[in-house]
């Protein structure tokens, strides 16, 4: 099965579709490095302290480095083939987390990271406009992934 039909994206067989195909492949082989390097490098120091601490030689280390990066990418392929139908969870999960990264977190981290200093520094009424634009952005965004999920779901349930 091809990378653009597994993102439910319709085309035909042509050589625009082919190298669509291959750009798809190539992005998503090396966001999936990208992810991986990320979470074993927030672990494996750790883990590789705790094996060096045990007189494990450096042969075995490596190793075991190279298990952990096949374990977490045959969990997450197991994963992938146990979801029936990926395209219909991408808009699911890109409605939540979209509206979740553009426009709900940031007004609640900047409110709380400056708060104390709006608090100490600005009138009470310049304060209060901060916080009610803060809670109508953060209320946009509540609307509108609240939509989003509702259409993801009313469009998969229909199909």
């Amino acid at each position: 099965m091809r990378c653009v039909d597994l993102l439910g994206i319709e085309s035909t067989a042509t050589t625009l579709y082919f190298i669509v195909d291959v750009l798809l492949t190539i992005v998503t082989y090396t966001g999936f490095l990208l992810q991986h390097f990320v979470l074993l490098d927030m672990y494996f120091p750790e883990l590789e302290k705790l094996l060096e601490d045990r007189r494990w030689s450096k042969a075995a280390i490596r190793a075991t480095e190279y298990v952990n990066r096949y374990a977490i990418v045959i969990l997450t392929m197991a994963l992938a083939l146990l979801v029936p139908n990926l395209s219909e969870i991408i808009p699911l999960v890109g409605a939540t987390c979209g509206m979740l990264l553009a426009l709900i977190v940031p007004p609640i981290v900047e409110t709380v990271a400056f708060y104390p200093r709006w608090s100490a520094k600005e009138t009470p009424a310049k304060l209060s406009f901060r916080l009610l634009v803060n809670a109508v952005i953060v209320s946009f965004g509540l609307i509108f992934m609240i939509l989003g999920v509702k259409s993801n779901l009313e469009h998969s349930i229909g199909h």
